[in-house]
């Protein structure tokens, strides 16, 4: 399956399965080392022109010239997906209500059994609908697909799984608290209801899973910015005859180069087969892999453009290491100050040398070559810079996603226990209001804190998320901070003597005897901002990082040299 998409891919962009690029012109030499395409002459054939391998090889113009992006395809295809997968859940939906309502009108001698009809009933429906969404395979992707769903929607699941339990729990109390089987009934129901709500769940988690959705603002900038570079590698090609003979070899590698990565890159981001849903892009992996292989295409072609362009480039990496914060700034400008004057002392002396002083050749000054790289170099050092910045906001992001998920499952762990030990429905009733109140109060905290945040640099989700574990986490601060209000008189009586009266947690979770817990709760639900405000912290250093090394796009004069 692999070699068959990694023919696929090299097909898309017109290169041959042995290794090189097809040779339109008849070179007949499927496994050498071709050089980079040129434009055809006036004639309107392929330039001919001695490469670093092959010289005198006649190559076809490169298919990254298409005026069309191939990327045009990817909406229509996943539209068409989401029009499936939105099928798919009604169905899903519709067979989970169906096994409800046969429970439901279907005789049995007591509410226990209709419980455990219930959850077995709904066992059956989940095991159904993953069969449909693993097995229901399409282009080997639709397994891992619908896992990336299942991630999506998990947190949605967790909130399913709470409610059910409650409600299984109050309406077995109806008559007096349930015998251990009936609890233990309960929450199997809630179980497999969450299981159900889930798999039917996924099928819209998938869709929202593929490339051009679960990122979308993400994903045109990457496409906006692949399509820059193919125009300017387009416009390079086209400089090739104003190429010193010395500096040939180097702008045909380069050319090469880039055209390679740029094929990689199409594939990635323009391949109808990888954009389906995927856990790269569930989890924005797959984004920042891309975009560090458009960094690598950037950095090829600033080395192979004309001297002009190299210098507008240069003093765009001039201006972001002057106001950022990366490690060794002085040396890279000092670096990139020599590098200059390599290629343009007079343009050295007046735009990279404004305030120190004036700089003297040396005897071994570097060559132009030698300065085209490390220019390339200061460049990788930039993007790395940025690159790392990305990774850690993407890895932030998923670990506070798994971080909330194991909170739900020990909040959900604590719930079992008590219904197992016969909690009454009071206290569980009042519990549950006051999990809420702190729920909503440290929601409405995170959506204000949120709405008042200006920047403008993407943040792949961590926004979402933080306000997704906001309630997860203020609901569990509001339970315990009642429990330890009503508790402290009694600690600090014991603590300086005086007795005071012992409040139990039936009248500590009782509505009725502590309206106090509400207010309390609210407090408390406001706690966990705290947390949340260390990774705000940190993913706002992270965006002003990134501002600070913002990159113009390219340098006009490169525009200018080609036209």
């Amino acid at each position: 399956m692999l070699r068959d998409r990694w023919r696929s891919c090299l097909n898309r962009v017109g290169v041959r399965a042995g290794g090189s690029r097809a040779d339109a012109a008849g070179s007949g030499q499927p496994n050498a080392a071709a050089p980079a395409a040129t434009p055809p002459d006036a004639s309107g054939q392929a330039m001919t022109h001695p490469g670093p391998d092959a010289p005198g090889t006649s190559v076809a113009p490169s298919p990254l010239r298409s005026s069309r992006c191939p990327c045009a395809d990817d909406d229509a295809a996943a539209a068409d997906l989401t029009r499936r997968e939105i099928a798919f859940a009604v169905v899903g939906a519709l067979v989970v209500i169906g096994a409800v309502i046969l429970v439901a009108v279907a005789p049995a001698p007591g509410l226990s059994d209709r419980l455990l009809q219930t959850g077995h009933l709904l066992v059956v429906a989940t095991l159904v609908l993953a069969v449909v969404g693993v097995a229901g395979n399409r282009d080997g992707y639709h397994g891992e697909g619908y896992l990336a769903g299942i991630l999506l929607m998990s947190p949605l699941s967790t909130w399913i799984l709470a409610i059910v339990t409650v409600i299984a729990y109050v309406v077995a109390s109806a008559g007096g608290t349930p015998d251990l089987d009936t609890r233990v009934r309960c929450i199997y129901v809630s179980i497999a209801s969450a299981m159900a709500f889930t798999a039917a769940a996924a099928f819209v988690g998938r869709s929202v899973a593929q490339r051009s959705r679960a990122q979308a603002h993400v994903y045109d900038e990457l496409r906006d910015r692949r399509s820059q570079l193919r125009d300017r590698h387009t416009r390079l090609l086209e400089t090739r005859g104003m190429v010193e003979v010395g500096r040939l070899v180097q702008f045909d590698t380069l050319c090469l180069e880039a055209e390679t990565r740029l094929a990689a890159a199409e594939c990635d981001l323009c391949d109808p087969l990888t954009g389906r849903a995927a856990l790269r892009w569930a989890r924005a992996t797959g984004y920042s892999n891309i975009l560090r292989t458009l960094h690598r295409v950037e950095e090829v072609i600033l080395a192979a453009q004309p001297d002009e362009a190299v210098l507008g480039d240069a003093f765009n990496d001039y201006l972001v290491l002057t106001g950022s914060s990366i490690a060794q700034r002085e040396t890279l400008i000092a670096n990139l100050r020599a590098a200059t004057y390599a290629i343009d002392a007079v343009a050295a002396d007046a735009f990279f040398n404004p305030t120190g002083p004036r700089m003297v050749p040396s005897a071994g000054a570097p060559s132009k070559l030698v300065a085209r790289e490390v220019l390339r170099e200061i460049r990788f050092a930039i993007n790395d810079y940025r690159d790392s910045r990305v990774d850690r906001q993407i890895g932030t992001r998923n670990s506070l996603v798994f971080v909330m998920l194991a909170g739900a499952g020990v909040t959900y762990l604590t719930l079992g226990v008590a219904i197992l030990a016969g909690v009454s429905t009071v206290a569980l009733l009042s519990a549950s209001v006051y999990f809420l109140v702190a729920a909503l109060a440290g929601l409405l905290n995170r959506l204000r804190i949120e709405s008042a945040r200006t920047t403008a640099v993407e943040d792949y989700g961590l926004s979402i998320a933080r306000l997704t574990a906001a309630p997860l986490l203020s609901g569990l601060a509001g339970i315990g901070g009642v429990y330890l209000v009503a508790k402290s008189p009694e600690l600090f009586g014991s603590l300086f003597g005086q007795p005071m009266t012992q409040l139990t947690a039936s009248q500590i979770f009782d509505l009725s005897q502590n309206e106090l817990g509400l207010l309390v709760a609210v407090v408390f639900g406001f706690v966990p901002a705290a947390f949340f405000s260390s990774l705000q912290r940190q993913a706002d250093r992270f965006q002003q990082e990134l501002e600070k090394t913002e990159p113009s796009g390219g340098s006009s004069a490169s525009t200018a040299a080609a036209s």
